[in-house]
């Protein structure tokens, strides 16, 4: 009886941490993700600042 117990104990567990670590994912994920937008946020804003100052040129090549 109680190797059973144990047995049941484990895979109680071993449940109770996925649902635990299923529960966190979508928060963690929506962290990253708002993180990410940030930072590409910032970079082209940057990108346009630099435009409007006239740090940044464009310039065509052609090779024909």
């Amino acid at each position: 009886m109680t190797l059973w117990m144990m047995v049941v104990f484990v895979v109680a567990l071993n449940a109770a941490l996925v649902v635990r670590s299923c529960r966190s994912l979508p928060g963690e994920a929506l962290d990253k993700t708002a993180k990410v937008i940030e930072k590409a946020g910032k970079a082209l804003a940057d990108v346009a600042s630099a435009f409007r100052r006239g740090t940044i040129t464009t310039e065509f090549t052609s090779y024909a």
